[in-house]
């Protein structure tokens, strides 16, 4: 089999995953939660509300608190 690994132009299930979750989130952004570790972090360009305002995400691996770090107000 061919080492899928090596072609940089191969989509994997995981860019596919982040790129809907951008767009869902943007389209319906879910209120912000605290999250717990790396794991549940928030990824860069997700949408949430927060404080009556919504809220994308600026950098990867995002635990901050909108507002607090690593957000920009979108409304």
């Amino acid at each position: 089999g061919a080492d899928h690994g090596a072609d940089e132009s191969v989509i994997t299930d995981d860019m596919v995953l982040q790129g809907v979750m951008k767009e869902f989130s943007r389209a319906q952004p879910q209120p912000w939660v605290q999250p717990s570790g790396g794991h549940d972090a928030y990824g860069k360009y997700i949408h949430v509300t927060h404080n009556d305002a919504v809220w994308q995400s600026t950098v990867d691996a995002n635990v901050w608190e909108p507002g607090v770090s690593g957000w920009t107000q979108v409304t």
